[in-house]
């Protein structure tokens, strides 16, 4: 009789303390959600979409903070209800032209009012400029965005910035045009209309989605992931790091000639989702724009932090080859417009050698990089008959 009175209390007394637990667990996470400032706690701003593949989340802000290499304030970053970074979008008034790309466009490391698609906004030209980019994106994406908004935002005119690694082979990368089309629906007009997103769902994984949304596990996890590195990184010594670049950056910078099978193939599939782009634009009376970012082994002076730690410190591609001239070719074939950027750069760095364009270990354009974008944009559009 005693001991059943025993285990009797001692079931009280757990399940007591079970409660003392919980109650405290929810105090904890009570006083945190009202603390802590939302950009601060929710870093998960970027989620997968069946549609997209990813998209922002509407109506957030969060905050990028730079590395110890990168000279830039922590930037705050609002995104709107279309998941697109800025201000809500007004009906149309104007000629609409929509910039879209991969996080060279995303732009979180630059204040928005510095991003060139800000700045083009505030030139007079008598356009409204959209900018919208989602880290890691390609055409593939991009085009299953475009086709899923354009009658929503009823633009004129398309941007579309691709970048060295969107042509990257998926072996190597998961992130390049590739990989994104070996997991698209394509309907029978090829276009993205889907994407296959892993939704297996148990038990399991639904505690570790609530875990992963409790505001004290994201406390503890900011701690472990953000501020401990951070202060291993700064006593480490830099010349520990040691980064191996993908092979197609080097293989992309040589002469097509010398690309081998497998690489000359997954191009020209890329390249022929621009064709299948650029078709369904002009079936809806949309004009298409292809830009292609500066690749950064093109500058000996830029991105020289990241170099420096690197397998190929002493790469310097020469853009008068490789990607770069297969994909001017053909554009011109398939009569698809090309903005040269890559000239402006070089052509700009032989009078402002002293002046950086691309931040030293980030890699993408820091507030020169916009301006210059902003600048040979500028004037496109100044010059374009479309507009005299």
């Amino acid at each position: 009789m005693i001991k059943k009175k025993s285990n009797l209390n001692r079931k009280k007394l757990f399940l007591f303390l079970s409660i003392i637990f919980i109650l405290f667990f929810l105090l904890i996470e009570f006083i945190l959600r009202l603390s802590l400032p939302y950009h601060f706690i929710d870093n998960e701003d970027t989620i997968f979409s069946e549609l997209t593949y990813k998209r922002k989340k509407p109506k957030i802000t969060f905050k990028t903070y730079p590395s110890k290499f990168d000279n830039f304030k922590p930037i705050i970053n609002e995104i709107n209800s279309l998941g697109i970074r800025g201000l809500e979008i007004l009906p149309k008034e104007k000629y609409r032209v929509l910039n879209i790309g991969d996080s060279y466009i995303e732009a979180d490391e630059v204040s928005y009012n510095e991003t060139f698609g800000s700045k083009l906004n505030n030139a007079n030209l008598g356009i409204e400029f959209i900018s919208h980019g989602i880290t890691s994106w390609s055409p593939t994406p991009e085009f299953a965005w475009i086709y899923r908004n354009y009658k929503r935002l009823l633009f004129d005119e398309v941007n579309l910035f691709l970048c060295v690694n969107d042509f990257y082979r998926m072996k190597y990368y998961k992130g390049g045009d590739e990989y994104y089309r070996s997991i698209a629906n394509f309907n029978k007009d090829n276009i993205p209309v889907s994407f296959n997103i892993d939704h297996s769902d148990s038990f399991k994984k639904s505690i570790k989605i609530f875990l992963k949304k409790s505001y004290i596990i994201k406390s503890i996890n900011i701690f472990k992931n953000f501020m401990i590195p951070r202060i291993k990184e700064f006593f480490k010594n830099p010349e520990q790091i040691y980064l191996e670049i993908e092979k197609d950056v080097f293989e992309l910078g040589q002469n097509p000639e010398k690309w081998d099978n497998e690489l000359k193939e997954n191009v020209l599939n890329t390249l022929n989702v621009l064709v299948d782009i650029n078709t369904f634009l002009s079936k809806n009376n949309v004009k298409l724009n292809i830009l292609l970012v500066p690749n950064i082994w093109y500058f000996k002076d830029e991105g020289l932090e990241f170099k420096k730690r690197s397998d190929q410190s002493n790469l310097t591609l020469d853009s008068k080859t490789g990607i770069e001239l297969f994909l001017k070719n053909f554009l011109e074939k398939n009569k698809i417009k090309f903005i040269d950027l890559t000239d402006k750069f070089i052509e700009y760095k032989k009078t402002n050698s002293k002046l950086k364009l691309y931040y030293a270990w980030d890699g993408h354009w820091n507030v020169n990089g916009h301006n210059l974008t902003y600048e040979i944009l500028t004037n496109y559009y100044e010059n374009s008959s479309r507009f005299k």
